[in-house]
């Protein structure tokens, strides 16, 4: 049953990817590249895991999330 919710973890550690075995939740950045986030947001949830990026890039990584985030928002 659909609620019409969609959930994103963004998630540093890689502690939240075992998530995936939710239905309808989707785990992304485990693999790099990334895929584009933009086409992602449209699936439904997401864990963004930024576990495999460099520690100086996460923080930038996060952003972008969450700007995609709120633009899809306001869409």
């Amino acid at each position: 049953m659909r609620t019409g919710y969609s959930v994103c973890v963004i998630d540093p550690d890689g502690d939240h990817v075992g998530l995936e075995a939710l239905r309808g939740l989707v785990v992304v950045g485990e693999a790099l590249p990334m895929p584009p986030l933009d086409q992602l947001l449209r699936l439904g949830s997401l864990v963004v895991d930024l576990s495999q990026r460099a520690m100086d890039t996460r923080g930038l990584e996060t952003r972008h999330v969450l700007e995609l985030l709120a633009e899809n928002r306001r869409r």
